[in-house]
């Protein structure tokens, strides 16, 4: 703290009046360890410098150190990360230097600033004025990617930045530089022999640190190099090959004979094959093989041990990919560290280790690792330690993410005034209830000005109310608020839009998820802004239906037709790795959107095309949505909490599940559509074919669940019999070496439901597109009585 205060010291007003106002700032600077923003102390008495001393020049060194000092304090606070303050001493820090290029290397690496458009255009900007305008068009393209704040500004940057390079296209030249504008993923077990490489020791070099010495009373060594010597002609080389090169002894020949030792030839080729570091936390472990011999004598064992360690092949079993093992898994977000491989020269290529397996994913779309944060065998999923532990710790952080507006030291309290002025849901409100009397929230974070009209629904810690954004062309949306404020719900939509865009399911609304428009994080509440889903639930069609006199539940055909919908929805959510957790009626939103007769065919078409893309439905509520990238693949859940029958087998009887919550939960939707009311199981005892029956042991026995309600007759027996088996029975899908998800059979299902449909959904009498317009015509009309 006092060499701080001194770095800062160095740097001295010029008009006596000013002595004071420095020596204030100075003793703030010192005691900023028990301020609750210490990075403000810093940024006070720079701005304060930069603004009163004229003698400021970037040969100053005392306000360099200050700079220094104040980047190299907070280089570990996740909480300024995405801080644009703190960048910006960083910006004027590298500034000051002969070749920042190092620095905004180093801040790639921290993840500091990289939700910020500030980095990327100050970045870029110094790669287009040192010509390499290739670079900087990677950097502007990366930044856009991650949707850095704000993004409108960093596209106007890359637009006017594409503009002044149209004359000549951007394109790599060959005298440009071949260093990387982002730092290479590196391996944990690198980083742990090694020091962190610090640009702000030697800002004119790249610094490789070695092996600190023994003795504590030397300086450490440190070696200078230039990165483009270990980079030619589109080759990596080591730093023994770069000396060799230096001292013309690269390629050179040897005799085959040196002090009496014959170095023995393998006849077969020999290729460079990239084999994954030992111990590293994402890859599975590798054997592990002899050390390297050190020979002093001549001696027969010593040679046959050689030959032996390099002419061993890579051993099958330990990779049963080509594909590395990060492609196996959906990237969790938008910038993450991978593990980086160490290239072996002289390793034999082992046919069988290059074997393509069906289910191995796209070499053109790699996918990094997740984060595996939780390595216990059980855990309860809706538990807010597990949950606030995992929003600690995931990377980018959440306040990166876009759409995140935080208010830190703010509370609203508005909860209990919107509870108390506004009518609970399904009732009339007020006549008195005018627009002026409705409340206002002004979200600020979003220049979004919001007017709550009445509230749609109630929980325990959370309220939904339809508001209308009067910034936004007085646009309805939902907005559920919390208390207290809740992140998870906008951490697993953000979740599910990056990877539905990922894995080419087109567009994020048309998944069958719900929109939202951003979270306000207050620190008492938070507003989660949703799209408005005005026609409303499964619940709601089905009670609508039985309100104009159709016994039990909807139409056979709709009921086909939204039970396909949602096959979909969990076939696509469990191949992102993604549990809903809580499915059932009301939390499936019916999406019927108005088609002309003359766009919209009669023929059900499975793509969505011809007018069907427009009708379907939008699953809410994600509240209890669990990430299972966070976990072991073996992981098994627990409920604590008090469950009903529209919860699992499983969570009934206290017993471990993953996937089974959502296949119950979609049965017991297409139950409700049926029949009318909620699911109701029997159980009877069955062995599953597709496991081993060569034990006699009772794992081998299986309870069946079945519907305790018989299906009509005149419905499609087959085909339902089918779908309820599934769902309620998914592990007897699997044999002994699978687990759940049964993405394949749910996908194989829905397929004939789609068939059905395509061949009978347009026959008279039961015209799927007439039932749809009846239950459109009838929710409509039920909303206007709302209203």
């Amino acid at each position: 703290m006092t060499a701080s205060v001194s770095a800062a010291s160095a740097v001295r007003p010029t008009r006596p009046e000013s002595i004071n106002k420095r020596q204030e700032l100075e003793q703030r600077l010192a005691g900023r360890a028990e301020l609750d923003d210490p990075l403000e102390a810093y940024i006070d008495l720079i701005n304060w410098i930069v603004t009163h001393d004229s003698r400021l020049q970037s040969v100053d060194r005392g306000f360099f150190e200050l700079l220094e000092k104040c980047a190299l304090e907070f280089s570990k606070e996740v909480m300024y990360r995405n801080d644009s303050r703190y960048l910006k001493v960083w910006i004027r820090y590298a500034k000051l230097l002969e070749k920042p290029k190092q620095v905004f290397m180093y801040l790639a690496k921290c993840q500091i600033g990289q939700g910020l458009a500030m980095f990327y255009e100050e970045y870029a900007g110094f790669l287009e004025m040192h010509e390499r305008r290739y670079q900087a068009n990677e950097v502007f393209k990366r930044g856009i990617e991650v949707q850095a704040r704000p993004v409108k500004r960093l596209q106007k940057r890359y637009n006017e930045f594409k503009q002044r390079c149209m004359l000549v296209p951007i394109q790599k030249k060959k005298d440009e530089p071949k260093s990387p504008v982002f730092p290479r993923p590196r391996n944990d077990l690198t980083e742990s022999l090694a020091p962190a490489i610090n640009p702000l020791h030697r800002p004119s070099a790249s610094v490789i640190p070695t092996k600190p010495p023994q003795t504590i009373t030397r300086r450490p060594e440190i070696i200078a190099l230039q990165m483009e010597h270990f980079l030619k002609s589109g080759q990596e080389y080591c730093l023994e090959e770069v000396l060799a090169q230096s001292r013309q002894l690269y390629n050179k020949r040897y005799p085959e004979k040196v002090s009496g030792i014959q170095h023995h030839r393998v006849s077969e080729p020999y290729y460079t094959t990239t084999v994954p570091l030992k111990g590293s936390p994402t890859l599975p472990s590798p054997r592990k093989r002899p050390a390297s011999p050190t020979m002093t004598i001549h001696s027969r064992i010593a040679t046959e041990n050689i030959n032996d360690m390099f002419n061993r092949p890579l051993s099958q079993g330990e990779n049963d990919s080509s594909v590395s093992y990060q492609s196996r898994f959906p990237v969790m977000t938008p910038i993450t560290e991978t593990t980086e491989t160490l290239a072996l020269s002289t390793l034999r290529r082992n046919s069988a280790s290059s074997k393509q397996h069906d289910n191995s994913p796209s070499l053109g779309k790699p996918k990094r690792a997740p984060q595996r944060m939780f390595s216990e065998p059980f855990y309860n999923p809706i538990k807010e330690s597990l949950k606030n532990e995992a929003l600690m710790r995931i990377s980018p952080p959440i306040s990166s993410y876009q759409d995140y507006y935080r208010y830190p030291g703010t509370s609203l309290n508005k909860l209990a005034v919107l509870q108390r002025e506004l009518p609970r849901a399904n009732t009339v409100a007020k006549p008195s209830m005018a627009l002026g009397h409705l409340p206002i929230i002004d979200f600020t974070g979003s220049n979004q000005l919001v007017c709550v009209k009445r509230e749609i629904g109630r929980g325990g810690y959370a309220s939904v109310y339809l508001v209308e954004i009067a910034t936004d062309s007085s646009r309805l949306c939902a907005l559920k608020v919390e208390r207290p404020a809740s992140l998870w719900e906008f951490y697993i939509l953000s979740q599910i839009r990056q990877r539905a865009a990922q894995q080419e399911y087109g567009s994020f609304n048309n998944f069958s998820v719900i929109g939202f428009r951003g979270l306000h994080h207050y620190d008492d509440e938070s507003y989660l802004i949703l799209e408005y889903s005005a026609q409303g639930t499964v619940l709601d069609a089905v009670n609508v239906m039985k309100s104009i006199g159709v016994n039990g539940g909807i139409d056979e055909c709709v009921a086909i037709f939204i039970t396909v919908e949602l096959l979909r929805f969990i076939e696509q959510l469990h191949q992102m790795n993604i549990i809903h957790g809580d499915l059932k009626p009301d939390n499936v939103m019916i999406r019927f959107n108005f088609v002309n007769d003359t766009e919209w065919s009669s023929q059900y078409n499975s793509e969505g095309k011809y007018g069907w893309g427009q009708k379907g439905i939008s699953i809410i509520d994600f509240g209890r949505g669990i990430d299972m990238t966070l976990f072991l693949p073996t992981v098994k859940f627990t409920a604590d909490w008090k469950t009903d029958t529209q919860d699992c087998i499983q969570m009934q009887r206290g017993q471990p599940w993953t996937y089974e919550v959502d296949y119950y939960g979609v049965a017991n939707i297409i139950h409700t559509m049926l029949f009318g009311k909620f699911i109701e199981v029997s159980e009877t005892p069955s062995r599953n074919p597709l496991r081993s029956s060569s034990s006699s042991s009772s794992s081998t026995i299986n309870p069946v669940y079945k519907l305790t309600q018989a299906l009509k007759r005149y419905w499609q027996q087959d085909l339902w019999t089918e779908v309820f088996n599934i769902l309620l029975n998914p592990q007897l899908q699997v044999d002994n070496t699978e687990n759940l998800p049964i993405n394949n059979v749910i996908r194989n299902c829905r397929q004939k439901l789609e068939a059905w449909l395509e061949k009978n959904g347009d026959i008279t009498g039961i015209s799927l597109k007439s039932c749809l317009r009846k239950i459109e015509v009838e929710l409509n009309e039920r909303r206007k009585h709302l209203k």
